[in-house]
């Protein structure tokens, strides 16, 4: 199963990020398309960090994390997180 989100970015946000989500039976894996919008500028080191919010039961758990290690300007790419079921039930 996946779903796809893109947020609104405010002008002074120097990436624009849309993410694709992929449930699978045992992790839940978020893909993150970034896009360097600093002209002139390459960002090193690019990650998304997540947490689960509300009740955290800690049937979720972050497994793994993609760091890009360079991000150019206008040149997209991908990172990830993955997170890992802890209590592994039906998928929906």
């Amino acid at each position: 199963m996946c779903s796809q989100k893109k947020w609104e970015q405010t002008k002074t946000s120097p990436t624009q990020v849309s993410c694709i989500k992929h449930v699978f039976r045992s992790h839940v894996v978020f893909q993150f398309l970034c896009t360097n919008t600093i002209e002139d500028q390459v960002l090193e080191n690019v990650s998304v960090n997540m947490e689960v919010l509300g009740e955290d039961d800690g049937s979720l758990v972050v497994e793994h994390t993609h760091v890009l290690p360079r991000l150019l300007v206008n040149v997209p790419d991908f990172t990830y997180v993955c997170f890992k079921r802890t209590q592994v039930g039906n998928i929906g």
